[in-house]
């Protein structure tokens, strides 16, 4: 196994963050990581795991670990029936272009999940969630390797504790493992059984504007559909160091909605349920709360708010990690002082 030294790491996060790895390895399978965790440099050293970081900061000049990139690739069908389809993708295939993928041969299900940059390896992990649609409900299984006994493991959907943006990968088993691979489960398109994740005004709005009825939604249709707006929201990445959206929409009470809604009767609400809580809960905009509280544009040293959607960070001018890091608690703090909710990061901070 090949390792190398203080690689700059600013090509491999959309943040394009500067920050040199101590060392540097690509595994290209299972086998090459197993091969790995049994050298001196993994044992000896904190361990990051890489797959395009697409909603990671990297908070230090330089990481005093290793790095590992994640290349492990390829697809395969487990099961087949009339309906749908179980394929199982390896961690570090492109999560976008599967998705794409999966859309040209039929299947739908992810389709509201398009253009959302990153690896099949934090589907999982992070639970991504968008227009409607949340990852965890299209899972099937997850393998992965608990580091510590290095067995290899499978946990079923019903094993992961998939929350909103969370799952077991991020509380119970943080840090101790190494997903392998994850398997979906779609199904398969006819008019006549898709019903389409469609709710969203943004949604709505778009189809109208390109005269499209209800009975004439495909999911090849309704991907379209959201990559175009995601695409009038979102800078370009190539030119403009970003996340896409950096904090989490919060989650309240129905009485601190109402609440809210008293403030400032334009505060939007989703309803939620959640099992075993009878408190009903509602998902707030934290694009909208950082609007209202005038932040929407707001330029501070070399980064801002995106001027056409305020939940986005942005690297304008070549800035360091320590700016976004203060622009992120001042803009934490005046939604506080504004409405009483804490936003919280949605994108990892890393040492």
């Amino acid at each position: 196994m090949k390792f190398q030294e203080n690689i700059d790491l600013s090509s491999y996060n959309t943040f394009q963050v500067s920050c040199l790895a101590k060392y540097f390895c690509v595994v290209e399978s299972k086998e090459d990581f197993l091969k790995v965790i049994e050298t001196e440099i993994y044992q000896n050293n904190k361990i990051l795991f890489l797959g395009w970081w697409s909603n990671i900061l990297l908070t230090q000049d330089t990481y005093d670990g290793l790095v590992i990139k994640n290349e492990i690739k390829g697809k395969e069908v487990i099961t087949e029936d009339d309906d749908e389809m179980v394929i199982k993708v390896w961690s570090g295939e492109n999560r976008d272009s599967f998705v794409k993928r999966s859309i040209k041969k039929g299947l739908y299900g992810i389709e509201n999940l398009i253009s959302i940059p990153g690896t099949v390896w934090a589907a999982p992990m992070q639970n991504i969630w968008a227009y409607g649609v949340e990852v965890g409900n299209l899972i099937s299984n997850v393998g992965w390797i608990d580091l510590p006994s290095k067995a290899e493991i499978i946990l079923a959907q019903y094993e992961c504790n998939f929350g909103y943006r969370n799952s077991v990968f991020k509380q119970e088993l943080n840090k101790l493992f190494f997903i392998d691979s994850v398997s979906f489960r779609l199904k398969k398109y006819s008019p006549e059984s898709y019903q389409a994740h469609n709710e969203y005004w943004a949604i709505k709005t778009k189809l109208e504007e390109k005269w499209i009825d209800d009975d004439q939604i495909t999911p090849i249709v309704m991907a379209e559909t959201i990559a175009e707006i995601r695409e009038s929201k979102l800078p370009d990445r190539k030119s403009t160091g970003t996340a896409g959206s950096f904090f989490k929409n919060p989650i309240v009470s129905k009485e601190q909605h109402k609440k809210l809604q008293q403030l400032d009767s334009s505060i939007k609400g989703y309803p939620l349920s959640f099992e075993g809580k009878n408190i009903p809960m509602v998902k707030l905009n934290a694009g909208q709360l950082i609007d209202l509280a005038w932040l929407k544009g707001l330029q501070q040293g070399n980064v801002g708010t995106y001027h056409k959607h305020a939940l986005i960070l942005v690297n304008n001018w070549g800035w360091t990690w320590k700016e976004l890091v203060a622009l992120s608690q001042r803009i934490q703090k005046i939604v506080f002082e504004s409405f009483g909710v804490k936003i919280e990061p949605e994108v990892n901070f890393v040492d």
